[in-house]
């Protein structure tokens, strides 16, 4: 039970975290943290979380509509 849990407040938190790629028209923040700096996170979820698998790549999908460039300079970086 506890794991299904688990797995439902991870889907819910990526859920939200997706809708605020596909409502945003730049994921740098010229006064803080964007939502760029989790570029390595979803791609770190990849290989964690294969139950969520669909859902984080829509997000890295909706990440490179939103600024292509931008997430493969990161990625290279990383």
């Amino acid at each position: 039970m506890e794991v299904k849990v688990a797995i439902n407040l991870d889907e819910d938190a990526l859920n939200l975290w997706l809708a605020a790629i596909r409502n945003s028209s730049s994921l740098s923040s010229a006064s803080g943290p964007g939502l760029i700096e989790l570029v390595p996170l979803a791609i770190s979820l990849l290989s964690d979380n294969l139950d969520l698998l669909g859902k984080i790549v829509s997000i890295i999908e909706s990440y490179l509509f939103v600024d292509a460039s931008t997430v493969l300079q990161v990625l290279f970086l990383f």
